[in-house]
Order: C-alpha cells, then structure tokens, then sequence
C-alpha cells in the first residue's frame, strides 16, 4: 500500500513541478511585455525636446517591474529546487536500482563529461536558463535605476546636495522595498503550511 501512495507521490510531483514551468514562461512574458511597452512609451516621449516629467514617472515604473520580475524568477527557482528534491526523493523510495534506472536522479556521464564547452558554438553548456533570466531580470532592474536617477538629476534644477540626498534616499527606498517589503507581502509559503523533511533522511522500499 505505501509503494502506491509512493508512485501517486512521484507522478504528482512531477505534474507540480510541469505546471510551475508552464506558469513561469507565462510570468515571463508579462514581464517582457510590461518592460517593452515602457520602454517604447519613453521612446515616443524622448522625441519631444522639452524636459518630460512622465519620463521619470516611467522609469521608476521601469524599476519596480524590474524588481518584480527578479524576485519571481527567485519565487520560481524555490520552488522549481523544492520539486526537483522531492522528485528525486522519491525516485530513491519507489526504485531499488534508481542509480542505475532513475530519471530525474540520474544524468548522463558522456554529456556531462564531452558536452560542456561554453566556447564550442556547437555544443551544448551547463546552464540554467532561470537563472540567467534572474540576472537578466537583475540587469534591467539596475539599469532602470540608473536612467531614472539621470533623468531626475536632468530634469530638476535644485542643489547639488539636495539633489544628492533625494538619490541617496530613493537607493535606500528601492533596497527597503526589495529586500524587505515585497519579500514579506508576496511570501509564497508561509512556515505552517508545509511540513519539512530532510533530504539526507531517505528510505528505500522493496
């Protein structure tokens, strides 16, 4: 009765973790999508050659779609690390030989050994393309905040150190609003909902 329970664990888990990648490609487009109509909006305002306050307006938008976007790129690799383990963890319950018939657990030797070159165009490399759009993400989110405070320091004419200490505090206001506020108001899992095990504590099952 518990190897049945432990297949249904085992396909379940793999439709979970199918499903988060279908909604990650859906998240990302909307932030694609959400930087592009932006960044075509200043384009279109930059063409008027008077100072254009809904230029900095645009830009700190620029920045807190940036922000959203790298923290759920973050959300994604959590949870997408999270099903991989139990996955893999439950290969190693259900099949006595997984080391030799898993799926998930199990990666070919010749490919990890002869297909890694990052320099060959031909070859594959071991990359995560998550993580690489989570620097993306991160990319753009700093860049945003270097336009936003150029044009702040273009469009205003007040004190050097005035201007000076409204930058300091907007810097302050974005670290404050990514590593603090936005973490805790979209907190994905909460420590009560879930029960955790340790990855180290497997058992195999005839």
């Amino acid at each position: 009765m518990e190897k049945k329970y432990l297949d249904l664990q085992y396909k379940l888990s793999i439709e979970a973790r199918d499903k988060l990648n279908d909604n990650f490609h859906k998240w990302m487009t909307f932030y694609y999508v959400a930087n592009a109509a932006i960044l075509v909006a200043i384009v279109t305002l930059c063409k008027d050659k008077s100072m254009n306050t809904s230029i900095l307006v645009l830009s700190i938008l620029g920045v807190f779609i940036s922000m959203l976007w790298n923290l759920s790129c973050k959300g994604y690799n959590y949870w997408s690390r999270n099903w991989m383990n139990i996955i893999i963890k439950c290969e190693k319950n259900i099949q006595e030989f997984y080391d030799k018939f898993g799926v998930y657990s199990i990666f070919a030797k010749e490919v990890a050994e002869n297909n890694n070159s990052i320099w060959s165009l031909n070859n594959p490399a071991n990359i995560s393309t998550p993580k690489l759009t989570m620097l993306l993400s991160l990319t753009s989110m700093i860049i945003w905040i270097i336009f936003a405070i150029c044009q702040f320091w273009k469009q205003y004419s007040f004190h050097t150190s005035i201007k000076v200490t409204i930058v300091v505090f907007f810097i302050i206001l974005i670290g404050i609003t990514y590593g603090f506020i936005l973490p805790r108001l979209a907190k994905s899992r909460t420590n009560s909902e879930h029960k955790l095990f340790n990855m180290n504590k497997t058992r195999t099952h005839d």
